[in-house]
């Protein structure tokens, strides 16, 4: 059944199906194991025992010497506190690559050649062991959010698994180092090379200035500010020449000091000059020159200056000792103002010639500034190099050693195999018994051909029986289930009278099922005719010694040799006399002893049958008595095997059709389904066919029978299983039909007569029948008789 909720439930129709489908197929399994649970137990039992104790032993007891190697994160300097540092990025490949190089081929070359494994390997006294068989004993493994790596290695011996664990972290943490070491060293003269290439090139960028400064450029710079602090002193002194020449000169335009010294025009002439100087100074710094630059420390010093000079000259002005205008001092200042002029020029141009030059080698400075800088953090990085050296040697460190396991390593797996050994075997073992069950082609179980054939009902279930059945529980549930098959044919249908009983080979019990049900039937009230159509076979004339002779007088009258007088003649001394006719025939004369005896042979070898019924003669001409009341046999009579061939299906009808008129009850035991003509003819013509098939019969032939029996029109009303064992009658509905009290107080007895008459299936019928089926002899009358019997009542 679907779960789900929103699913629409099936039709009632298509769910009894699927519920029918659902119940074949269970019953389908179920009928592979029966009677074989008990091997399937034992094979599983025994091979899953087996397949535990291979899946165990399957798998070598190994133990693992487990060590433990801490690494340090790597830090950029050597100083900072480890305990509260931050993990870097990429350690966990870092933490990989060092699990790698553990169980790597050259740390295992090293851990062989360490004298603690080999000291192991000679105590232990083992084979050494190759680097490729080394390094396969070996793992690593890297616990979650951890700094830690824990090194395996696995052996069979405990103390050599502990050895090679610890062999191995030694062997490591050497490597580790000498890598490290090798690591730090390398670094180290990769950065004197680069110091080395960046000196070169400082060098040769102070040689390229040089060059260009026709000097060193220390000199030039400390030279060019020598010419700056002369350039300023001689601009000093002209700028104080040029004031005091301009103060003699207004001195000797008034000679009158008083409020009007404010408007001189010499005081003036300085503001004006001041306040230019002042302006070109705010342009400079606008422009971004700085305080020190030099013109801006020339403009200061003349700002200076001319302040000075006008306060001197105001001074002289208010105390009136101006100098007269052409006083030979002025003469010398002026002559002294234009040599300082040539100097300031020639300091300018000088000055300015250097400038050049400088700017000519920026570029080289800037190099040059770029180079010592790189050179400078080459020479950081080394020393931080040099200084943290040790410590990254020291950043791998073994944190727990091996110590020799207590348990197998490999118990839990172990115990898994032999786990999957106890559930694979015990599995194999209930599979040969599902596959010898499929392949077997056999009916064993009731159940099988209820599967195999589940279009057609089961009838019933026979038990197999002895020849010599004596007992009496074991013959009254035989009879009871002959008795059910026959209730459920009666009820099969008012029209239905006439049956055809056949099964898939021979052997399967037609004949004595078909003796069982009319010694049922018979009992029931029915008068029950049997018949046996099968003409190659006649089990059913063997089994009840019924022939049918011509009477004694036709055999004469064709014989021609007796007169009909004389005939007549006989007649009555037999009459009288209570003699047989043969007799009489002697006793008159009429025939000799020998000729008697011939005509007594020929009628024996006369006897009829089927196929005279079926070519019109009288059918209870040729019916023979049972000697059990309502019981009447249609034999086979004189036809042999080869004249089964001579039966035709209209002429089988015709005589059904005079037996459904004669009794009430019509039996015909056929020959098998697949190997006889009849069997077919039989179930078509017949009101419904019985399929007996017994156990050890072959599914696939019992299986073509019912389709061969369907495909003629035969109307199958269902199958009977003979030979059941004891699981399969327990399983009916009379499997227990006789209390134990009950059979415990049974005191019939088996009759040996009957059993050897009717078959051991056909004697617990009639002995749990009524008692006058048993205490009734045979019956000798008219012209239908069993062997050792003549007609009219005249011994043979």
């Amino acid at each position: 059944m679907s779960s789900d909720p929103n699913a629409q439930p099936l039709p009632p129709a298509e769910f009894a199906l699927a519920e029918e489908e659902a119940r074949r197929r269970r019953e389908q399994v179920i009928a592979l194991f029966r009677g074989r649970l008990h091997w399937a137990v034992l094979l599983a039992l025994i091979l899953g025992s087996a397949g535990a104790v291979v899946g165990y032993f399957s798998e070598t007891p190994e133990y693992m010497g487990q060590g433990v190697i801490k690494v340090e994160a790597e830090l950029d300097g050597p100083m900072i506190d480890r305990d509260t540092r931050d993990v870097p990025r990429m350690f966990g490949a870092f933490l990989e690559r060092q699990a790698a190089a553990m169980t790597s081929s050259e740390v295992a070359k090293r851990a062989i050649a360490s004298d603690l494994w080999r000291q192991t390997v000679s105590e232990a006294g083992i084979e050494p062991l190759t680097t490729g068989d080394f390094k396969d004993a070996l793992g690593a493994e890297i616990p979650r959010n951890s700094t830690n790596i824990f090194l395996l290695f696995t052996h069979d011996d405990p103390v050599v698994a502990a050895a090679g664990a610890n062999a191995t972290l030694r062997a490591y943490q050497d490597f580790f180092r000498q890598q490290e070491a090798e690591r730090t060293d390398r670094n180290i003269g990769e950065l004197n090379t680069t110091i080395a290439q960046l000196k070169a090139e400082e060098l040769s960028l102070i040689n390229q200035i040089n060059q260009r400064l026709k000097t060193d450029e220390t000199i030039f710079r400390e030279r060019l500010a020598a010419l700056n602090d002369q350039l300023i002193a001689r601009q000093e002194d002209l700028n104080d020449t040029e004031a005091a020449i301009a103060s003699i000169r207004r001195a000797a335009d008034s000679t009158t000091p008083g409020l009007e010294e404010f408007q001189d025009p010499t005081a003036m002439e300085y503001d004006e000059q001041i306040a230019e100087r002042e302006a070109s100074v705010d342009t400079y710094l606008a422009q971004g020159y700085g305080q020190n630059h030099r013109d801006v420390r020339n403009l200061r010093a003349e700002i200076k200056t001319l302040q000075a000079l006008k306060q001197k000259y105001l001074e002289q002005v208010r105390s009136g000792d101006t100098p007269t205008f052409g006083n030979s001092q002025l003469m010398q200042l002026m002559a002294a103002a234009q040599k300082l002029k040539e100097q300031v020029d020639d300091l300018d141009r000088e000055i300015e010639s250097k400038d050049q030059m400088l700017n000519s080698i920026s570029e080289f400075a800037s190099q040059l500034g770029t180079v010592r800088d790189r050179t400078a953090r080459a020479e950081d990085e080394k020393f931080r190099t040099i200084q943290n050296g040790k410590a990254l040697r020291e950043r791998v460190q073994i944190e727990a050693y091996a110590v020799e396991p207590d348990e197998p390593s490999n118990a839990s797996k172990r115990a898994k195999l032999a786990a999957v050994g106890l559930v694979g075997g015990g599995g194999f073992g209930v599979a040969l018994v599902v596959l010898v069950g499929l392949l077997d082609s056999r009916l064993r179980h009731a159940a099988d051909a209820k599967n195999g054939m589940r279009d057609v009902r089961m009838l019933g279930v026979l038990p197999s029986l002895p020849d010599d059945l004596a007992d009496p529980d074991q013959a009254e549930r035989a009879a009871h289930a002959v008795n059910h098959i026959r209730t459920l044919l009666q009820i099969s249908g008012p029209n239905t009278r006439v049956f055809s009983i056949t099964g898939p080979a021979a052997g399967s019990g037609k004949s004595s099922l078909t003796v069982a049900l009319g010694l049922s039937f018979s009992a029931s009230g029915n008068k029950v005719l049997l018949i046996d159509g099968d003409i190659v076979g006649a089990g059913l004339t063997r089994r009840l010694g019924a022939v049918v002779n011509r009477p004694f007088d036709e055999v004469v009258k064709e014989d021609g040799r007796v007169s009909v007088e004389h005939l007549n003649e006989a007649e009555s001394v037999a009459i009288r006399k209570g003699i047989n006719l043969m007799d009489a025939l002697i006793e008159i004369g009429a025939l000799s002893r020998d000729e008697a005896e011939k005509l007594a042979r020929r009628r024996s070898d006369a006897s009829l049958g089927i196929l005279d019924a079926c070519n019109g003669a009288d059918l209870e001409e040729c019916v023979a008595e049972t000697g059990i009341p309502r019981l009447h046999v249609l034999p086979v009579g004189n036809a042999r095997p080869e004249d089964a061939g001579l039966l035709s299906p209209k002429t089988l009808r015709g005589m059904l059709s005079a037996a459904r008129e004669a009794y009430d009850i019509v039996l015909v035991d056929t020959g098998p389904v697949l190997g006889s003509l009849e069997a077919s003819m039989a179930g078509a013509e017949a009101d419904g066919t019985v399929l007996i098939v017994s156990r050890g019969d072959s599914k696939g032939v019992a299986s073509r029978s019912l389709e061969h029996l369907q495909s003629v029109g035969a109307r199958v009303v269902g199958i009977v299983f003979n030979h059941a064992l004891e699981a399969d009658l327990g399983e009916t509905s009379y499997g227990s039909m006789v209390s134990q009290d009950r059979r415990g107080q049974a005191s019939i007895q088996v009759d040996p007569a009957a059993a050897a008459r009717f078959g051991p299936l056909g004697s617990a019928v009639a002995t749990y029948g009524p008692a006058a089926a048993l205490r009734n002899s045979p019956q000798r009358g008219g012209n239908r008789e069993l062997v050792g019997a003549s007609s009219n009542g005249h011994a043979a």
